[in-house]
């Protein structure tokens, strides 16, 4: 029999832009010789220290500052540019679609002041790929290629990755491998061993991805405390993907430690807790991130899990508030929603409007998480044979992952062919000895 589909896990989906989280920003400016750094150890450079709330306060100080010069400065396209990282900086920080919205629009300005043939296009192509819009990012990517003079060997290095991040998102792994490669030899740092450890993750070889995740702790020749936590966060979600509890609760605690203050960190261990079977603590730690970040994905939870212990009340509750939410973000920025709110449909909502957004991802990027997420919504609509197919085009691109397994096995079983369900449920297994544990908590958070 097959579970309910909010019961279906998912995977860690890196949320807008964590592909890109390392990438640096940049001026158009005339190229100068510059020497690749060498990969300091791990232990030889301590993490810059700060906390969540100053960070975030920090930004926001720094956004009204610039706002209240900008018009003064009317013909200052650098200056639109630099409110238009600070307000990606800070949604990245808090999870804000308002945030980057903004950034878009002062990006917008910006262009309406550069000379023909100049401008951010590189701070376009990160805000574009922050909100899933794949030919937005091409079209600024192009646009660097078109440059008369060759931009600073960072930014170079920066474009070669972000080509291999949308490759990946297009469910094109070897062109984002050799993607990758170009932007290593011409400039070794931190993002090239983030990247290389997501398409292990994805891949499913847990220990390549450790490993490289490891290399871009090293690698950052000057950590912050905030982008060291998110390494860290990034290994214990890839550890609870394999099932691997002690070791994520350990991750976590010291993400913690590191970055006091963080509500994605607040995320982890309220989901630990949950997994853990501690569920109606959970349900308050959730909640207590709902309130306090208006995030929809802890809503979702908590309903998640309250439905599990059988309070319809509480389920509706965070149910219709997430609902409200995620209507209100596909109207900001519908391609970086379609993916979280069509989970939001199939656990409580209209399965047909799941599959709407679940056609309109996978469009916007063909991966094998897209994949995943059409193939839910059709066995979520009597279409166990579509699901199936979408299963196997994305083991052809290279995707082996728990929820592959398990929706494909799903898929099988409603088929009748019980053998071929049971061989793939043991696939997910061997990837993780726990899989077949559906817990809420892992439905929504990995991703």
């Amino acid at each position: 029999m097959t579970l309910p589909n909010w019961l279906h896990p998912r995977r860690w989906l890196l949320a807008a832009a964590i592909l890109g989280a390392a990438v640096i920003f940049v001026r158009l400016a005339q190229p100068q010789k510059q020497v690749a750094p060498r990969f300091p150890q791990p232990d030889q450079t301590a993490p810059v220290r700060g906390d969540y709330a100053s960070d975030v306060s920090a930004l926001t100080a720094q956004i009204d500052a610039m706002e209240r010069t900008a018009p003064q400065r009317l013909n200052d396209w650098l200056t639109w540019e630099d409110i238009a990282r600070a307000y990606h900086r800070r949604s990245r920080l808090t999870g804000s679609f308002d945030d980057l919205a903004k950034a878009q629009s002062a990006i917008e300005k910006a262009f309406t002041l550069t000379p023909q043939g100049a401008g951010p296009h590189l701070t376009q192509a990160i805000i574009h790929f922050s909100s899933h819009r794949l030919a937005g990012t091409d079209a600024a990517l192009d646009a660097i290629d078109r440059y008369k003079a060759p931009p600073p060997l960072t930014e170079q290095t920066d474009a070669a990755a972000l080509r291999g991040d949308v490759a990946f998102y297009r469910g094109e792994l070897d062109a984002a491998k050799r993607s990758y490669a170009q932007a290593e030899a011409l400039l070794p740092g931190e993002g090239t061993a983030f990247r290389r450890a997501i398409i292990a993750w994805r891949s499913g070889d847990r220990v390549e991805a450790d490993r490289q995740f490891k290399l871009a702790e090293g690698a950052n020749t000057v950590p912050t405390s905030g982008g060291q936590s998110n390494l860290l966060l990034q290994r214990a979600a890839l550890a609870l993907e394999f099932g691997d509890r002690e070791a994520a609760s350990k991750l976590i605690e010291a993400a913690d430690v590191l970055y006091p203050g963080d509500w994605r960190i607040a995320m982890r261990k309220a989901q630990l807790e949950a997994l853990l079977g501690r569920t109606e603590q959970a349900i308050g730690a959730f909640e207590a991130i709902a309130e306090r970040t208006e995030n929809p994905e802890p809503m979702d939870i908590a309903a998640g899990l309250s439905r599990a212990l059988g309070d319809p009340v509480n389920t509706r509750k965070w149910a219709d508030r997430a609902g409200a939410i995620w209507k209100q973000r596909m109207a900001i920025l519908p391609e970086a929603s379609w993916a979280h709110a069509l989970e939001h449909e199939l656990a409580f909502g209209d399965p047909k409007r799941a599959l709407i957004y679940a056609a309109r991802n996978h469009r916007a990027r063909p991966h094998g998480e897209s994949l995943i997420g059409l193939a839910k919504a059709w066995l979520a609509n009597g279409r166990a044979d579509y699901a199936l197919a979408l299963t196997e085009r994305a083991t052809r691109q290279g995707w082996n992952s728990v929820e592959l397994h398990l929706v494909a096995a799903d898929a099988l079983a409603l088929l009748g062919k019980g053998p071929e369900a049971e061989a793939a449920r043991a696939k997910a297994i061997a990837l993780n000895p726990v899989a077949l544990e559906r817990n809420p908590a892992f439905v929504w958070l990995a991703h």
